[in-house]
């Protein structure tokens, strides 16, 4: 579900920054997919330089979506990851290209549909 968003214009400034059209159509499936989650809350938010759409399951911010010209990032945040399902080893296994970032988080490069429809349904299993 969207929240805090009164139009889609921070939605449409976000997918502008991204130049390559495979992590368009990513953004594209991503937000949309949190949009219509009755399980998720979906909602832009810039944060100094860094723009990113955060996903958060009640008050627990689990995930973030950062557009960048050429891909995404998609971040497994720290709230998620004390369930055995977002372990580093579940993640790791599932996406090997994934990330440990000096907070403790996951991050996978996405740029495509494909790659977006992976993380989607990794988090809907």
């Amino acid at each position: 579900m969207l929240r805090c968003v009164e139009d889609g214009e921070p939605f449409q400034a976000y997918a502008e920054k991204i130049k390559c059209a495979g992590a368009k159509q990513a953004y594209r499936y991503l937000i949309g997919w949190g949009a219509e989650s009755a399980t998720y809350t979906c909602f832009p938010k810039k944060h100094g330089w860094m723009k990113s759409v955060r996903l958060y399951r009640g008050k627990a911010w689990n995930f973030s979506v950062v557009p960048y010209q050429q891909y995404l990032s998609f971040y497994f945040r720290k709230p998620c990851l004390s369930f055995e399902k977002y372990s580093r080893y579940e993640i790791l296994r599932i996406f090997p290209q994934a990330e440990e970032s000096s907070a403790g988080e996951y991050i996978v490069r996405v740029a495509s549909v494909e790659d977006a429809i992976r993380i989607a349904s990794y988090i809907e299993s």
